[in-house]
């Protein structure tokens, strides 16, 4: 149901789906693109359709298909480096509740990403779930 939803919206909000695109690219400029659309997939399983959804189906090149099979099992499945595994936990609570995001969760990205490439990757995260 999602893209007639998407349809529909460009259709009735051309200029609004147009910024959002905008936003959508400079998202994915700001942070890795690879890892966003890893934590873009979790988002999509967790707020759609899971594995089969087309935008799980669609993902970019760049995503290991190994690690996509492994998506709805990210917190015990191999696939996953250190850093994928503290971006899909924040992406998992942000999704959930950002408000309930913890310190723990911040600093297991900062474990390997400098505070604005957190900043960055947050943002991004805002703008994919939107």
């Amino acid at each position: 149901m999602q893209p007639i939803i998407n349809q529909r919206l460009r259709e009735l909000q051309t200029d609004a789906m147009a910024d959002l695109a905008r936003a959508n690219a400079v998202a994915r400029e700001a942070a890795d693109p690879a890892l966003l659309e890893l934590c873009r997939c979790l988002v999509v399983l967790m707020l759609d359709e899971g594995a089969g959804s087309p935008a799980v189906r669609s993902a970019v090149p760049e995503l290991e298909p190994q690690k996509l099979a492994a998506l709805e099992n990210w917190e015990s499945a191999d696939a996953f480096s250190p850093l994928e595994r503290a971006a899909l936990g924040f992406t998992q609570q942000f999704v959930l509740s950002v408000s309930a995001v913890s310190t723990e969760q911040v600093e297991a990205l900062r474990a390997h990403l400098d505070d604005a490439a957190v900043y960055a990757f947050a943002a991004a995260l805002y703008v994919i779930e939107m």
